[in-house]
């Protein structure tokens, strides 16, 4: 029965810290996300893939993501061919 109990506390034990690991990766991801280096990689990426499937000039003066998950987008440019 202990040998049974030990098992079981090894087994949350391990289950504890990757859920931690999990949230830690999350709050880290969202805290990344929210620097102006990301967001700006993230709007490149975004108008280079928009231009080549529409193959129309795209651009974006500024972005901003909020921790609610609002976007602020200002300087929108569509090129019409």
């Amino acid at each position: 029965m202990a040998n049974e109990n030990l098992k079981f506390k090894k087994y949350l034990k391990r289950i504890g810290k990757i859920l931690l690991g999990l949230i830690l990766l999350f709050f880290v991801l969202v805290l990344l996300v929210r620097t102006p280096w990301a967001q700006n990689a993230i709007v490149s990426k975004v108008t280079n893939y928009i231009s080549s499937k529409t193959h129309t000039k795209v651009e974006v003066g500024k972005l901003y993501i909020t921790f609610s998950g609002d976007i602020q987008i200002e300087g929108v440019y569509l090129e019409d061919v």
